[in-house]
């Protein structure tokens, strides 16, 4: 159990801003999610007992940081499909309220635009949805999706992050279920860009690296990390990749439809291609450069 004092509590809003800023999402950040479970704890516990609206939109407001990454960790340890809020109120020792919901979803987005993170518009999911995307890939839904990327990864030698990010995309949200992908995991690949992109190619590399205690750092943070050699084992897909000698990319340009995107075109280049270059905005605060990341065979146009 993590105790949290004033000065600590106090501190992390600093701190925390402070990480935000530069982030695409808060998941970037790396915020320990037992730490920001705590504050938003802390921080809920006084905001339920506020008597009026202004009064819990200026606390909100003055903390915004710990209820960024309080919103976010929630739906990232206890997201349960249609009961999002329940585990939030619950955090705060309270029953699910309707009107204090839609206040809590507006500071979010209000400490999104001021500490300058990504928003993200979609068509359901109002307020459910983009805290789901900036909360990244849920924890416990790290193994099933480390398990359909190794899957991918062993059918598709030649593949990288961006053909695997483009196929999931081209799958509709009930397929994508199907395969193992949680409603979270594909909100996260289908919304999020590059980001996502550089996600997945981290995550490949851990693949490769499974069982080669010397591999290079991807900066993710150690309870992914876990989540995927727990998936995988040592005796995984990535084991065995070392050794094996990758075919050239497919160039054709290959066409997808889907009901929610209609119609994309895509073009896989060929290993001698450039490298995509990361922006800043898409590699997390404290991540190594994806550049120094790439798999051997592997190139992200």
């Amino acid at each position: 159990m993590v105790v949290v004092t004033n000065e600590i509590f106090d501190r992390w809003e600093r701190d925390w801003r402070k990480r935000m800023v530069g982030c695409s999402l808060v998941a970037e950040a790396n915020i320990d999610p037992e730490e920001a479970f705590a504050a938003f704890r802390v921080f809920g516990l006084n905001w339920v007992r506020l008597p009026s609206a202004g009064e819990r939109t200026r606390l909100a407001r003055r903390y915004r940081a710990v209820l960024l990454a309080g919103l976010c960790t929630v739906g990232a340890r206890d997201y349960d499909a249609g009961r999002y809020w329940d585990h939030v109120f619950g955090t705060f020792d309270e029953f699910r309220d309707g009107n204090r919901q839609s206040e809590l979803a507006e500071s979010f987005r209000y400490g999104l635009k001021t500490l300058g993170l990504s928003r993200f518009t979609l068509p359901t999911r109002r307020h459910v949805g983009e805290i789901l995307l900036h909360g990244g890939i849920p924890i416990k839904s790290t193994g099933p999706f480390a398990k359909v990327l190794a899957r991918w990864d062993a059918q598709n030698p030649s593949g990288d992050a961006r053909s695997f990010v483009s196929w999931i995309t081209a799958s509709s949200q009930r397929v994508a279920i199907s395969r193992g992908i949680d409603v979270p995991t594909w909100l996260f690949l289908t919304e999020t860009g590059e980001i996502a992109e550089d996600f997945v190619e981290r995550c490949l590399v851990v693949i490769d690296e499974l069982g080669h205690p010397a591999g290079p750092d991807t900066g993710l943070p150690p309870s992914i990390l876990r989540e995927i050699a727990d998936a995988l084992g040592e005796s995984g897909p990535g084991a065995r990749r070392r050794n094996r000698t990758r075919r050239t990319a497919d160039s054709a340009p290959s066409i997808s439809f889907s009901p929610q995107r209609g119609c994309r075109c895509s073009c896989r280049r060929s290993k001698h291609s450039p490298s995509r270059k990361s922006s800043g905005s898409s590699v997390p605060t404290g991540w190594a450069s994806a550049s120094s990341l790439r798999r051997p065979g592997r190139a992200i146009s």
